[in-house]
């Protein structure tokens, strides 16, 4: 909804959120909530990271155009990079305040799958917080 505020700030017409899932609204229903205000060009701007089934369903549905999924747009890996550092950085549900040691290499074990929530297993290393 964030997101949806922003963007129409930004652009000065009306933003409704959907989705391409479960959650309603689907961007058919929004679309058509749309037509019904008088607005007929209708563009979805997508947050998908990469291409396939939900995005090139959304961009079907845009009676106008529909943005392209985001891709490896540079942007896109900072914020993955800063949401991979701030999950390092503090882990809420170990109940304290520690920090995990940035200078520690990731393991054998590490992984990180983009598109995915990140789950912080109990770290090896801690250090006090600052």
């Amino acid at each position: 909804r964030r997101t949806a505020r922003l963007l129409a700030e930004r652009v000065g017409v009306p933003v409704v959120p959907a989705s391409a899932s479960a959650a309603a609204p689907t961007v058919e229903a929004a679309v058509r909530a749309l037509a019904e205000r008088g607005r007929h060009r209708v563009a979805v701007a997508s947050c998908f990271t990469a291409p396939g089934r939900f995005a090139t369903e959304c961009a079907k549905a845009a009676p106008w155009i529909a943005a392209a999924p985001l891709g490896d747009h540079p942007a896109l890996a900072r914020l993955v990079l800063h949401r991979y550092d701030q999950a390092l950085g503090h882990d809420e549900a170990l109940g304290h305040d520690q920090v995990l040691d940035h200078h520690q290499a990731p393991g054998q074990d590490d992984a990180l799958l983009p598109g995915h929530p990140l789950t912080v297993r109990p770290p090896r290393t801690l250090t006090p917080a600052a």
